[in-house]
């Protein structure tokens, strides 16, 4: 749990620094560190397209083949989000999604970003710009 901070966040994004290869490997590697190889992520066809790090939870990260190649809606979500986990990492406040409305939206992803993604979009944004409220293949 993040400490609660007494005034105002401050979140950065940063969409130049690593690519979706990179971020993955990055993510993998922070498993591990943390004790979790059973989260490390071995699949070939999944890709990270944004993170947060738990040491610096204040800079969140759009991969940067994302950020240059995807359309603009699905690269605002994942900066979204982001965010949500930076709030999240940052106050401790974890956000909540309606799993009785949207029960397959955290099908593959459980976390505070994936509340705030559906609290904007009503759903998942996938990379086609689509939002849906199925699990992501």
């Amino acid at each position: 749990m993040g400490a609660s901070p007494t005034g105002p966040l401050a979140i950065y994004t940063n969409t130049n620094k690593y690519t979706t290869d990179e971020l993955k490997q990055k993510y993998n590697d922070e498993q591990i560190k943390e004790g979790h190889p059973e989260n490390v992520i071995s699949d070939p066809n999944t890709t990270v397209n944004g993170i947060t790090f738990k040491d610096d939870v204040g800079l969140t990260y759009v991969a940067s083949d994302v950020a240059r190649n995807a359309k603009l809606i699905f690269v605002i979500a994942v900066r979204i989000h982001e965010i949500g986990n930076s709030i999240n990492n940052q106050t401790g406040h974890r956000l909540h999604i309606d799993t009785t409305k949207h029960p397959l939206v955290l099908y593959h992803d459980k976390d505070a970003g994936m509340a705030l993604e559906d609290c904007v979009f009503g759903g998942q944004v996938l990379p086609n710009g689509m939002v849906t409220i199925a699990p992501a293949k």
